[in-house]
């Protein structure tokens, strides 16, 4: 199962940008233990593998097609089979990190366009989140 999330990018943009991933139960079920039972003096960074987000970009009506735009902005993902095939508006992202505070996380990845670095960074997350995505996906 895919899982889509709205990323913002370090530069300006008209498109919609989300980050998609395939779903996998055993790193939110570690990322929803650190949040509950662990505390932390400062944000932990993990480094997820490279490629392991692709972005999604482009207008509201080519991607309406792939994910449904109205489940992230009420839920804040998306889950559908998305057939994530490299086009112009779907390609892989480099440096994917995970980051976690006391009561939230996030995520960022990397790409290069046109020798330029650009960042894309999700919103925060709780563990509410965490519990709504595994009811969808198990």
């Amino acid at each position: 199962m895919t899982v889509a999330i709205e990323a913002i990018p370090s530069e300006d943009t008209e498109a919609f940008t989300y980050l998609a991933f395939e779903y996998d139960n055993d790193l939110f079920t570690d990322v929803y233990e650190n949040l509950t039972q662990i505390k932390k003096e400062k944000i932990l960074t993990f480094n997820l593998d490279s490629n392991f987000f692709t972005i999604i970009s482009g207008s509201y009506h080519t991607l309406r097609k792939r994910l449904s735009i109205p489940n992230i902005e009420k839920d804040k993902f998306s889950v559908k089979d998305i057939e994530l095939k490299h086009t112009p508006n779907v390609y892989p992202l480099e440096y994917c990190q995970l980051h976690i505070e006391n009561n939230y996380f996030y995520f960022t990845a990397y790409t290069f366009k046109a020798k330029k670095k650009v960042e894309f960074q999700s919103v925060n997350f709780d563990r509410a989140f965490i519990e709504n995505l595994q009811k969808k996906c198990n």
